[in-house]
């Protein structure tokens, strides 16, 4: 068989799938075999990027976790941040990340069932930490009743609701910690939104995993729109644009490209989300043919 006609068929397995070929298979080990963290140190803080590509329900609980077993070596506060492909964490300290970051990843010591046991009690210890339990345990709240949500046509804030569920939270946690309420919330959380069962599957692959960690001086193609997530549950929209625009325009004179006049003023106004008089990209003029 002909070399060429062996690269297109090759190629054409690839498109439909079929990717048992001796040509991909190392690049898609590559990743099991892999766990790639990176690190940046801005005027925000000292951040850590992670991408064990779980998805974000995932890397939401394995975000909250990694924090909460930090912090339990010494007080620290870290902002969260996740998407698809990994999640980050930033703190206002420095963090040795080389040497703390081995000894977080893994599951908990002990036969299968023991170490999944721990792995729930600490998953729950760092959600208690947020607001996610809390989150789950006011929507439950609200089917089973036990918040009035007012006569008809009276119509409540949800200031309002909010403050009643939360009452209910920490009357519950306080002095009946096995409510069924509690109980149930808990339940839906890691079954639903943390997905247990993928979170102790991922957590026990990053910790046979070969770690690499990178110190960046300029965000990623995969830091960076954790960064942009960050900004955005941090900042105003205005902000935000601003910000991003500065960042593009510093990592295209980074990359030795070349940052045409107003490119950043349209960064900031294609980053409007949503408000009144935001720029659209123009559109292809289109070249009207001449009758004969």
């Amino acid at each position: 068989m002909a070399r060429g006609t062996l690269q297109v068929r090759t190629i054409a397995n690839l498109q439909s799938g079929a990717r048992s070929s001796n040509f991909c298979r190392p690049v898609l080990q590559q990743p099991a075999r892999t766990l790639l963290a990176e690190t940046l140190k801005t005027r925000e803080g000292w951040h850590l990027f992670l991408y064990p590509f779980a998805g974000r329900h995932v890397h939401l609980g394995l975000a909250s976790l990694l924090a909460w077993r930090v912090a339990q070596h010494e007080a620290r506060t870290f902002s969260i941040a996740v998407n698809d492909y990994g999640f980050e964490l930033l703190s206002a300290s420095e963090v040795d990340w080389p040497a703390r970051l081995p000894e977080v990843l893994g599951m908990p010591a002990g036969d299968a069932a023991q170490a999944h046991e721990a792995l729930l009690h600490e998953v729950l210890a760092s959600l208690n930490a947020g607001e996610l339990a809390q989150r789950r345990f006011r929507e439950i709240a609200r089917v089973s009743g036990l918040i009035f949500q007012g006569y008809p046509g009276e119509k409540r804030s949800s200031r309002q609701l909010q403050a009643s569920s939360s009452l209910f939270w920490e009357v519950f946690r306080k002095y009946d910690p096995d409510n069924a309420l509690l109980a149930q919330a808990e339940r839906e959380l890691l079954s639903q939104e943390l997905e247990i069962g993928r979170l102790a599957a991922s957590l026990a692959r990053m910790g046979t995993q070969q770690l690499v960690l990178r110190a960046l001086e300029r965000p990623t193609p995969f830091s960076f729109p954790l960064m942009v997530e960050l900004f955005r549950e941090k900042l105003s929209n205005e902000n935000v644009a601003d910000r991003i625009a500065r960042m593009v325009e510093q990592l295209e004179k980074a990359a030795g490209g070349a940052v045409t006049a107003g490119g950043a003023e349209w960064v900031r106004s294609t980053l409007a989300f949503g408000q009144e008089g935001a720029a659209r990209p123009p559109a292809p003029r289109r070249e009207r043919r001449r009758r004969p």
